[in-house]
């Protein structure tokens, strides 16, 4: 037999709804009749004690007329550009052309040509490409891993990996390409780091596999274009040396016919590609990436008229003028370099999709109203952050790589300040948000989740939730910043662990409190919800969280408020570390 403990209903904006008198079968159903409810999404959080003492809380969400209500509930993401990974993909890019491209027109342009006219075929500039594609794969190599002291978490991150696969391609390129047997065979090991950039950006993330081809057929051709025209215009440049003008003329042909020949499937593949990337037309003048997209048309479109007028005016008159051919493709050569900048730039911005939201998105969380208790965990790969205010739990789950995990599942059980067994039933409140009304009571609420997701490992954490939160103890934080600020010897033991199985070994840092200081993200202040866990008289706990980062700490400090460890949570790292110091040299 079951007794109700509370039941409330409450639409998206968090009016009550009122309610008739419960009705009970005495075993385990409870009616509870509802007015007339208008089209919208409704929450209702219910709470029961069983016969033997046992509780249960539990939230779930219904909608009313949610035909009406999907219908206009459609959403477009337009994520911002992420201009440093867009500087190092355009280096890449243009390596990458130079290099792969450069040595296709060494044996697709060229090589015919100088056989017919029996002379050397030109060099195309292979090892400018490869130390400029190297640059821009050690850019996006330190972007990945975060700088030189995480070198550790190498193999724990995707675009980590995939900078390191391109810098390898590069390097085992130069390393073969003076084998001039083996020259040709580099275009494959290019190839080969093509293919990681494009799963690097969101080639790697289509939904669709003819996306995925569609985009890398795109992009190969992109690349063989930039690259023949390079080669074509070192030629050009060289006309009074070497090779000889009627090379040049029957070489500048046979690029010309090319690149006419290649701009159908150019815009074909880039056509299908944007099948993929837009729920809807609208999108590609609403949205930033639309309308970089764009600009991209009209730059190709550009380097097509240049490429015509090369053809019709400068090669298939006589004789050829190469002075204009000259200044004609180089003009295409700099339209395209900026074609391949802004194919950078889309690679480092999220496309736009619109989506109809389900009732638990739509709904969303309840706001956190009062003072707010601030929990975090790396759960298998996932972190987890836990908040509880007056009368609501939150849980948010974050991938590694700091989305929501659009799959979490959780099962939350735990015991109260009084010992009572818990079983609660949180709603979903989004990708990767789950929600609960749940009163807590004063004391120490202990609570463990149990998650689990399709594309992430997951596993088990506890928390120790205490109520009422304590004041809130942000002078606390300032002065045991202040504090660090003046030490001017010891030393930090940091361990970063990614996961189960993934933790480094420990790292032993000489501190200098004011540049260690520089470089916590709190240290310039921004830190909220900074509460006291616990105080024993000689250590101190603080937590706190830095809004918008996804960066949860805990800082334990010694009776000089100094940090004698200090715990960090963010999207897929554990970061422990512990403090000592040294008395100043006198």
């Amino acid at each position: 037999m079951v007794e109700s403990d509370g039941v409330a209903v409450r639409t998206a904006q968090g009016a009550a709804i009122p309610l008739g008198p419960p009705e009970s079968n005495g075993r385990s159903q409870l009616r509870i009749p509802l007015p007339p409810l208008a089209p919208a999404v409704y929450s209702v959080s219910w709470s029961v004690v069983a016969s033997d003492g046992h509780q249960s809380a539990g939230e779930f969400a219904f909608g009313v007329g949610m035909e009406a209500v999907e219908a206009s509930t459609a959403v477009t993401s337009d994520a911002p550009i992420a201009w440093p990974a867009a500087a190092a993909g355009a280096m890449l890019l243009v390596g990458f052309a130079l290099g792969a491209g450069g040595l296709l027109s060494e044996l697709v342009v060229w090589q015919a040509v100088a056989r017919e006219q029996g002379v050397a075929v030109p060099r195309a500039p292979l090892h400018a490409g490869l130390v400029l594609g190297a640059v821009g794969a050690a850019s996006q190599f330190m972007l990945a891993v975060g700088g030189l002291s995480r070198l550790d978490l190498v193999l724990t991150t995707r675009p980590a990996v995939l900078a390191a696969i391109e810098l390898a391609c590069l390097a085992y390129t130069a390393w073969i390409s003076w084998r001039p047997r083996l020259r040709a065979w580099t275009v494959l090991l290019l190839c080969m780091g093509i293919v990681a950039f494009l799963l690097g950006g969101h080639a790697g993330g289509a939904t669709q596999w003819w996306a995925m081809l569609a985009n890398a057929v795109h992009v190969a051709v992109a690349l063989f274009w930039v690259g023949a025209l390079a080669h074509l215009l070192i030629g050009l440049w060289r006309v009074r040396t070497a090779p000889p003008r009627a090379l040049l003329a029957k070489a500048a042909s046979r690029y010309a016919t090319l690149a006419l020949l290649l701009m159908p499937p150019l815009l074909v593949a880039g056509a299908i590609t944007a099948l993929d990337r837009f729920s809807e037309p609208a999108e590609l003048v609403s949205s930033g990436y639309g309308r970089i997209l764009l600009v991209k048309l009209g730059a190709a479109s550009v380097a097509l008229v240049l490429a015509v007028a090369a053809r019709l005016r400068a090669i298939r008159v006589a004789p050829p003028r190469l002075g204009l051919l000259r200044r004609l493709a180089g003009a295409e050569g700099l339209v395209l370099l900026g074609v391949l900048g802004l194919s950078a730039a889309l690679a480092s911005a999220a496309p736009p999709r619109s989506v109809v939201l389900a009732q638990a998105d739509l709904l969303g969380p309840p706001p956190l109203d009062g003072p707010v208790v601030r929990l975090d965990a790396l759960t298998g790969q996932l972190a987890v952050f836990l908040a509880a205010s007056d009368g609501e739990l939150e849980l948010r789950v974050l991938t590694p790589d700091g989305d929501p995990a659009s799959d979490a599942r959780v099962q939350l059980q735990g015991r109260d300040p009084a010992g009572e067994a818990l079983e609660l039933y949180p709603r979903s409140c989004g990708r990767g948000c789950f929600s609960l009304s749940f009163p807590w009571q004063a004391g120490t609420t202990r609570l463990t989740l149990d998650l689990t997701d399709s594309d992430w490992p997951g596993g088990s954490a506890n928390f120790s939730v205490p109520w009422p939160p304590s004041p809130d103890e942000t002078a606390l934080l300032d002065r045991a910043i202040q504090t660090m600020r003046e030490q001017e010897h010891g030393t930090m033991l940091e361990r970063v662990s990614s996961g189960p199985g993934m933790t480094g070994g420990d790292h032993v840092i000489p501190l200098a409190g004011a540049q260690f200081v520089e470089l916590e993200p709190y240290g310039g202040g921004g830190a909220t919800d900074v509460r006291q866990l616990r105080s024993d008289g000689e250590e101190r706990v603080l937590t706190f969280f830095l809004p918008g980062s996804a960066l949860w700490f805990r800082l334990e400090l010694d009776p000089q408020d100094r940090l004698s460890k200090e715990t960090i949570v963010d999207a897929g790292h554990l970061i422990e570390r512990s403090f000592s110091y040294d008395a100043a040299p006198g």
